[in-house]
């Protein structure tokens, strides 16, 4: 009788705040996703006050990119042991607090330490806004739908980050590129505080590849370091060298270690899968030649004045 009783009882009521959580984290992902481009426009003027050199500026960029992306997995890892809530509070805060060091920057050391810090604030963050929305929305079809949004605000971040870029630097100055993110990463985390509930930790069978995070992310900053040497030094330069060598050691130690390891943060099986290999793989050229692509316009394009960035690459983009 009670089996009878519970197969006929209606499904639990889904959580009536679950869209206006999905506003919430599409908001701070926007933001998140947008910063990854909004640096590029402002750039220029950036260089120009805070004396960059031509080797410094690409790492602006270059940097964020890295603790971002570097850190993903190790973000997903800790999303488990510390409570999704929790991180997606953190990497909120901890991206508003490394905007105002930027806006406040007086020299390239910390023009560059605060964009390290939002890309491990970033970091920290995503990977709890994927959680949410592939747990929160158990049906298909509002899976689907969540996903498209989470979709659409992530293919449109790029656009709203150069557009927001040159009209901030324009007009409001360029450290309102970096100011502009407090407002909005206060209005999402009070909208997580209000909407996401916090999902049970998992500490049983959850452990972070601390070594595997260290090693990947130096070691794609040492190759990028070589890189970078080479335009300036030459490809025979021993800096260039060294930080071309070091960057392909720590990254086979990488690989190495993620063979030995029970929880690898990257299981080498997925990469090598031959279509989720091949699609990760034409990510990997999309994103390089946007980045690259970005980066080089702004400084062809803008005109003889610094803060001219935005409308001598909006012209440049017209024309094409």
């Amino acid at each position: 009788m009670t089996d009878v009783h519970s197969q006929l009882a209606p499904p639990p009521t889904a959580d009536r705040r679950r869209w206006w959580a999905l506003v919430a984290v599409a908001v701070g992902q926007l933001m998140i996703a947008a910063d990854a481009t909004i640096m590029n426009i402002a750039l220029p003027t950036v260089q120009q006050e805070l004396g960059l050199t031509g080797s410094q500026r690409q790492w602006v960029i270059t940097i964020f990119a890295l603790g971002y992306g570097g850190l993903l997995l190790l973000g997903g890892r800790l999303s488990d042991l510390i409570g999704r809530k929790r991180c997606l509070l953190i990497g909120l805060s901890g991206f508003a607090v490394a905007s105002i060091l930027g806006g406040m920057a007086v020299d390239p050391a910390m023009i560059l330490t605060s964009r390290a810090l939002q890309g491990v604030s970033g970091a920290l963050f995503t990977p709890s806004v994927l959680a949410l929305i592939g747990t929160t929305f158990t049906t298909p079809d509002e899976r689907g739908k969540a996903f498209g949004i989470y979709g659409t605000v992530m293919g449109s971040s790029s656009g709203v980050g150069l557009l927001l870029g040159g009209l901030l630097t324009d007009y409001a100055g360029w450290r309102w590129s970096l100011f502009v993110s407090v407002p909005i990463a206060a209005a999402a985390a009070f909208g997580v505080v209000v909407t996401v509930r916090d999902a049970p930790r998992h500490h049983g069978g959850t452990r972070v590849d601390v070594t595997g995070a260290i090693l990947a992310t130096a070691g794609l900053m040492a190759l990028v370091f070589g890189f970078s040497q080479a335009e300036s030094d030459g490809w025979n330069a021993g800096s260039t060298l060294t930080g071309l060598a070091a960057g392909l050691i720590l990254l086979a130690l990488f690989v190495w270690s993620q063979k030995r390891t029970a929880h690898a943060l990257l299981p080498l099986r997925v990469v090598l899968h031959r279509r989720r290999g091949g699609a990760y793989l034409a990510v990997l050229c999309m994103a390089a030649g946007n980045f690259a692509g970005f980066f080089f316009l702004t400084f062809y394009s803008k005109g003889p004045s610094p803060h001219r960035g935005c409308r001598g690459l909006m012209c440049a983009l017209t024309r094409s």
